[in-house]
Formats: structure tokens, C-alpha cells, sequence
């Protein structure tokens, strides 16, 4: 599933291999907004949550989708404006443990401003 999958490690499937380090100013290697949609399943270690509040968001256009294992997960405050909280599923297969996906939406509205800068109150998708 995707078309650019980043691991640290040398997986067959992995696209772009990449250590992230889960620090202020560290950025993936990609422009704003370059995603349509992103799935994310990080190290279930709290600076991981951390850093992709704000560098997840960054990439996105429009749909973020967070595994996060038992952990709750929101956006930076500057992307907590912008994007809006769908849905939380919780997933329990096997085990004592449920895991938490988190899916978020961009604002249409934010998402036009995006698309069609130019124009005014344009809702063209």
C-alpha cells in the first residue's frame, strides 16, 4: 500500500530509507503537502508522537491516518486549526492490547484556500 514507504531499515518494500530522528528541526525529505494521504505507524516511544505532530501534518494534504498502539495522539496546535479529528478506531485482534488509529481530515476550507489561492470562496474540489 503507497507509493513511498520510509523505513530505517532495508526492507524490499521500503522506497526511501530513512533513520528519523524524532528532534526539532529534523525533516523528512520532502516538500509541503506533497501526500495526499499518510499512514503512519511510529515507535510507540513518546518522542516519536512528539515529532510527528508537527512533521506528519507538514507533508499531508489531505487525510493523516496514525497507528498509535495504546498512545493518544493529536496534532500540533498550528495543524490542530487546519486538520480535524474524523474518527478514532480502537483494533483488538489477539492479546491484552487494542491499538488506537487516529484519522484526520483537512479542513475543506483550508484545503480550497490550498488549491485555488487566488480565488475567493471558491469551493471547487
Amino acid at each position: 500500500m503507497g507509493d513511498v514507504r520510509i523505513d530505517r531499515e532495508d526492507f524490499p518494500q521500503v522506497t526511501h530509507r530513512i533513520e528519523v530522528k524524532p528532534e526539532i528541526g529534523f525533516r523528512l525529505p520532502f516538500p509541503n503537502q506533497s501526500f495526499d494521504a499518510t499512514i503512519f505507524d511510529p515507535p510507540w516511544i513518546n518522542q516519536y508522537f512528539v515529532w510527528a505532530a508537527w512533521e506528519i501534518p507538514r507533508v499531508t494534504r489531505r487525510r493523516i491516518i496514525a497507528v498509535t498502539g495504546n498512545f493518544w495522539f493529536n496534532l500540533h496546535g498550528r495543524y490542530s486549526r487546519i486538520f480535524r479529528r474524523r474518527c478514532i478506531y480502537v483494533i483488538k485482534l489477539t492479546g491484552p492490547l487494542a491499538k488506537l488509529v487516529f484519522v484526520y481530515d483537512r479542513d475543506p476550507l483550508t484545503l480550497t484556500r490550498f488549491m485555488y489561492p487566488n480565488s475567493r470562496n471558491r469551493m471547487e474540489g
